[in-house]
């Protein structure tokens, strides 16, 4: 199998409409996502390159995608994967997504940083929005962790912060 190029590969600006989604793409982003991916470019730019192939197609950053081209944006960086196989492309496609799904949190670290934000009185809109109908808002707060500790720290930090943005009547959240 060939070894795909590792040099520190070049930022290329792409039209996001240009570009192809990979119909196998295994991942979802479920609107909830990709509005706050919009709500997260808008706020801090499109930070993280999109990982295409040499034919302009999507090998991670889909999300991001559809989010910039929600927004309009005429321009996305891109990093394009030169010389990978097909094989090496598919199994990257996975290897991205379940990398970072390894990754654990420092909750001690985590409640901190909730902290020192909350404290900032900062708007830590998620992007959750409703049918527009006047309806009912529904959140749904997911939490991964693999000891009962460390999730009732992370329950009781989520139950807080959560608590203090509805007692300050934020919206949208």
């Amino acid at each position: 199998m060939p070894t795909p190029d590792k040099t520190a590969p070049a930022i290329v600006l792409r039209d996001p409409a240009t570009l192809i989604a990979y119909a196998g793409n295994a991942r979802l982003h479920p609107e909830a996502q990709v509005t706050a991916l919009m709500r997260s470019i808008e706020s801090f730019g499109f930070t993280i390159p999109a990982l295409i192939d040499e034919a302009g197609e999507i090998i991670a950053g889909h999300g991001r995608i559809e989010a910039a081209k929600r927004l309009g944006l005429a321009q996305v960086p891109t990093l394009i994967a030169t010389g990978w196989t097909q094989e090496q492309t598919r199994a990257y496609r996975l290897a991205d997504n379940r990398l970072a799904e390894m990754a654990e949190w420092d909750d001690d670290i985590l409640a901190a940083e909730f902290a020192a934000l909350d404290a900032l009185d900062l708007d830590m809109t998620l992007g959750v929005a409703t049918d527009g109908g006047g309806g009912d808002s529904h959140v749904t707060v997911n939490i991964q962790t693999h000891d009962a500790d460390s999730f009732a720290r992370s329950r009781t930090q989520v139950a807080a912060t959560l608590a203090r943005a509805v007692d300050r009547g934020r919206r949208n959240m």
